[in-house]
């Protein structure tokens, strides 16, 4: 997966957004932020702007470069919603809002 740096902030901030859905970023999530951050070479300068990105007023996820990376991007969102154990309803819209836009339905996810 090769993204620019600017591609890296927008990924991030897709996972951070949820992560951010209760309103609170867990020990557990910000231990899964770090992993997927290294996994996509992104440095902490990128994940610093990716959070002032996803806490800003009106956030909304974007699709970020090829299909593949759209897929991963998904995988690690559902990944940062998992790590604790739960999928609460916030975070299961944000799921599926995302599947959506990279075209993936209910039906493939589950």
């Amino acid at each position: 997966m090769i993204l620019s740096n600017e591609q890296q902030v927008d990924y991030l901030a897709n996972v951070i957004g949820l992560a951010r859905t209760d309103g609170n970023v867990t020990p557990l999530e910000t231990e899964a932020l770090e992993l997927v951050r290294k996994a996509i070479g992104a440095r902490k300068t990128e994940l610093n702007a990716a959070y002032r990105k996803a806490e800003a007023d009106g956030f909304v996820p974007q699709v970020v470069g090829s299909w593949s990376d759209q897929i991963k991007n998904l995988e690690s969102i559902i990944y940062v919603a998992l790590v604790d154990g739960t999928l609460e309803g916030d975070e299961k819209q944000y799921v599926l809002s995302f599947a959506r836009q990279v075209k993936i339905t209910q039906d493939q996810l589950i």
